[in-house]
């Protein structure tokens, strides 16, 4: 929280600006990576939109073929994926408490100069992929930028006795994912 108050105070001081403003959006790159991340822990559905088939596809699976028939109703696991599997490893294991905590490195890389730079991760589809993903993704990223931007400026976020280790957060399943019981932050002024 503190890194990304203080790339957001940085940025905003270099800029002249008092408040949050869209203009230095593409100077925060820990500030995207961060709300990126968020996401990804933070899966809304636990699948996404169903796709059918328009005919047989044959995929590799392990060395194997497989065929999907025509007319078949896909789902992906969205929760699974976004939330369970290490992006980093390219055989994708299934990682437990390690995902339950931020990890920045899936978003940032470093340039010639060694500066943090982001970079979205092809395997972040909370918004689907390709021709056919979400058409709110542009409006639903903007306002997010806009509340946290507003929010980390103003508030500092912290768990129950400052101690974020104590917090045991578990999702309820249904359509929509849900925190149960409720975590309790406490929100301070900066």
């Amino acid at each position: 929280q503190e890194m990304v108050y203080n790339e957001l105070q940085s940025v905003m001081k270099e800029n002249n600006l008092k408040e949050f403003d869209f203009s230095i959006i593409n100077q925060l790159h820990i500030f995207r990576a961060f709300i990126h991340e968020s996401l990804r822990i933070s899966s809304v559905v636990p699948a996404g939109v169903p796709h059918i088939t328009n005919r047989d596809h044959t995929i590799e699976v392990n060395g194997k073929e497989i065929v999907i028939p025509k007319f078949t109703t896909c789902h992906q696991n969205t929760c699974v994926m976004q939330r369970y599997l290490d992006w980093n490893d390219k055989e994708f294991q299934v990682l437990d408490e390690e995902n339950n905590s931020i990890r920045l490195e899936y978003w940032l890389q470093d340039d010639e100069d060694g500066n943090k730079k982001l970079k979205i991760n092809d395997n972040f589809l909370l918004f689907g992929v390709g021709k056919r993903d979400c058409v709110g993704r542009s409006l639903a990223m903007k306002a997010i930028y806009a509340i946290f931007g507003l929010m980390i400026n103003k508030y500092k976020f912290r768990a129950e006795n400052n101690d974020p280790n104590a917090m045991k957060i578990e999702q309820g399943s249904s359509y929509v994912l849900e925190i149960d019981p409720p975590i309790g932050i406490h929100v301070d002024r900066r």
